[in-house]
C-alpha cells in the first residue's frame, strides 16, 4: 500500500471514530435528558382518567340501503370532553365466512366501558350476539 492509500486509510478511520464518538455522546445526552425529564415528570400527581358514570343515550335510527358486498357498522355514542357525543356508521367490505359482532357500552363497577366490535367466524351470528345486537340497535329482526 503506498503511503498516500495509507495515510487515507487512517484518515477514514479516525473520521468514522470522532462520527461514532460524536453520536454515541449525542445519544447518550439525549437518554439522560430523556431520563431527566421523565423523573421530574414522575414527581407530579398521576392523571386520572375518569369515564363516564351515565349510560349512554339511547342510539340513532339510521336507514341504509343493501349494499352488496359491504355491511354497515352502526354508529355509537362515544364519551368526549365531559359529554357524550355521537360518532356516525360507516360502510366496511365485507369478510366472507366472518360476521360483525356490534360494540357495545358495559357498566363496570359504576362506570362506562365500550367493548369494540368485531370480526367474529362463522355466517351468522350466536343467538347471544344477535340478541344483544338487536337490543344495542333497538331494531325488530328476526333470524331466518
Amino acid at each position: 500500500m503506498s503511503r498516500g492509500r495509507a495515510s487515507l486509510a487512517k484518515f477514514r478511520f479516525a473520521t468514522n471514530s470522532a462520527v461514532l464518538a460524536l453520536s454515541s455522546l449525542g445519544l447518550t445526552a439525549a437518554l439522560s435528558l430523556g431520563i431527566s425529564l421523565g423523573a421530574a415528570a414522575g414527581c407530579a400527581a398521576p392523571a386520572v382518567q375518569v369515564g363516564p358514570t351515565t349510560s349512554p343515550p339511547p342510539p340513532r335510527q339510521v336507514q341504509v340501503e343493501y349494499r352488496p358486498g359491504y355491511v354497515w357498522i352502526d354508529g355509537r355514542w362515544t364519551w368526549k370532553y365531559d359529554q357524550w357525543v355521537w360518532q356516525p356508521g360507516y360502510w366496511v367490505r365485507d369478510r366472507p365466512g366472518y360476521h360483525y359482532a356490534p360494540g357495545r357500552w358495559e357498566n363496570r363497577d359504576g362506570r362506562y366501558v365500550y367493548v369494540q366490535g368485531s370480526w367474529r367466524r362463522g355466517d351468522r351470528p350466536t343467538s347471544r350476539e344477535f340478541r344483544r345486537a338487536v337490543r344495542h340497535t333497538g331494531e325488530r329482526a328476526r333470524r331466518e
